[in-house]
């Protein structure tokens, strides 16, 4: 709890975690969502006040009493949207991704990733007067997203928003918090007005501390000049008095950036991966079928679609950890290939310490390029030496993620590598992508990351792949 915090009474805050915290109702998806929304609750007591009117006879005082309840109840049902409750909810879930179908499942049997939508669906239906949402954008797809981005700009609340997502902050904040030094500025305007204004200001700061430091220095020397002039001593002593008053302005030091280096790259092929009438089915489900493909040497690929598309299905498909049903995938000559997906955290060994973790990989990366590239991925000082079992989710996918750039590969294929990272992190690793020699494969619905970095897209819509050279930029056009 805050020590001191001030909130307006009756307002609903509406509230996502970045962790996924407990969905272990057993009950159908809108059903759940008109549980957590309050309108289940509501819809309750006015049955129960409907049956308590017919009890009573209408000449009643009891009756009166009871009918001004139940107009009460039913205003603050309809100002939540509970008539129209149904219509929203199905709006809402389809512009996250869910199927008619998916309407009447259990909500145990939807995984991590759709279950955060679920909870996001049951904010956005709550009517909330604030919206508080950590990395909302790190379990959406394209399609999804933009509704999302839809949906909050027409709310009329308060939004505040956690988040790295470079687009989705400019396209809707009209404010930037930033939190540094245990100090919170706020700046006005969208994240590229923050970066060029947080530039200003550092470079107006400079001057004023260059300013003082000139004014103390020529105050100094006069003191020291004329400390032992009878003459002076009322100026001398006025300017040591000012001195002593004088708040020295400090400029806050930059956190130093580390940089990321991949270990030397072995030249492949040209031909690094060729897949020939691919087809992958679950339990008689036809994820894709019929695929064709070539990835060249040195393409930095997009692989992209809505969920549920087949994205990840395929990225295993290529890096051998699944066999497709039909079909094959050839990787090319001297091929050396590194793959992270969200579940390569399992395979860290929790009795490590995170440097143990690191230092146990075997890598032509020395010492000091170890602890270098733990501290681009934030892990430094003493933090490196924790147990990986006490680490939180975000920090093992990191540590992860780092123990595969370590690797001597010519094809690293990725899978939401920065769903966990912060926005310095990730342009380090974005640097460090554009100066990689080998092959990238990426699944990423992150729109600034990929449009900096690679040179074609490959979508999957409807089973089907199709090809599109250039960045995501021209493929969204």
């Amino acid at each position: 709890r805050p020590e001191f915090a001030l909130l307006p009474r009756n307002r609903r805050i509406g509230y996502l975690p970045q962790d996924l915290i407990g969905l272990k109702s057993n009950i159908e998806l809108i059903s759940y969502l008109k549980e957590k929304s309050g309108i289940a609750k509501l819809e309750h007591s006015l049955k129960a006040c409907e049956e308590h009117l017919t009890s009573l006879s209408a000449e009643s005082n009891k009756y009166q009493t009871a009918l001004k309840k139940y107009e009460k109840i039913s205003n603050l049902f309809e100002h939540r949207g509970g008539y129209t409750f149904s219509t929203q909810a199905h709006k809402v879930l389809k512009g996250l991704g869910f199927r008619e179908k998916d309407f009447t499942r259990q909500c145990t049997e939807f995984s991590g990733g759709w279950k955060m939508r679920i909870i996001l669906a049951s904010i956005l239906l709550s009517s909330p007067d604030i919206v508080l949402l950590d990395e909302p954008t790190n379990h959406l797809d394209t399609e999804s997203l933009e509704w999302l981005e839809g949906w909050l700009l027409n709310f009329t609340g308060t939004i505040i928003v956690i988040s790295h997502d470079q687009y989705f902050m400019d396209k809707l904040m009209t404010q930037i918090a930033e939190l540094a030094h245990q100090k919170l500025t706020i700046y006005q305007g969208n994240f590229s007005y923050y970066l060029k204004e947080k530039i200003k200001r550092q470079e107006l700061l400079q001057k004023e501390v260059k300013n003082q430091q000139e004014k103390i220095a020529k105050t100094q020397a006069f003191i020291e000049r004329f400390r032992y002039k009878n003459t002076k001593a009322a100026q001398v002593q006025s300017r040591i008095k000012m001195l002593e008053k004088i708040q020295i302005v400090k400029i806050d030091k930059a956190p130093k950036k580390a940089a990321i280096y991949f270990p030397k790259c072995p030249r492949s092929g040209d031909i690094v991966v060729s897949a020939e009438n691919l087809a992958k089915e679950y339990e008689k489900i036809v994820v894709f079928s019929d695929l064709n493909f070539t990835l060249h040497r040195g393409e930095k690929i997009a692989l992209v679609g809505v969920n549920g598309a087949g994205k990840s299905t395929l990225s295993r498909l290529i890096s051998k950890r699944e066999r497709p049903t039909v079909g094959t995938v050839h990787l090319g000559h001297k091929v050396n290939l590194a793959f992270f997906s969200q579940e390569s955290s399992e395979n860290l060994n929790y009795n490590n310490s995170i440097w143990e973790e690191i230092s146990d990989e075997s890598s032509s990366m020395t010492t000091g390029e170890r602890r270098n590239l733990l501290g681009a991925f934030l892990f430094s000082g003493d933090a490196i030496y924790k147990p990986i079992s006490v680490i939180s989710g975000g920090e093992k996918s990191r540590l992860a993620l780092a123990k595969i750039l370590m690797q001597e590969s010519n094809f690293l294929i990725l899978d939401e590598p920065t769903n966990h990272l912060d926005i310095i992190t990730k342009e380090l690793f974005q640097r460090a992508l554009l100066k990689y020699s080998g092959t990238i494969l990426i699944v990423s619905h992150d729109r600034f990351f990929l449009d900096n970095l690679i040179t074609r897209v490959i979508e999957i819509r409807d089973g089907k792949i199709y090809d599109y050279p250039g960045n995501y930029s021209y493929f969204i056009e």
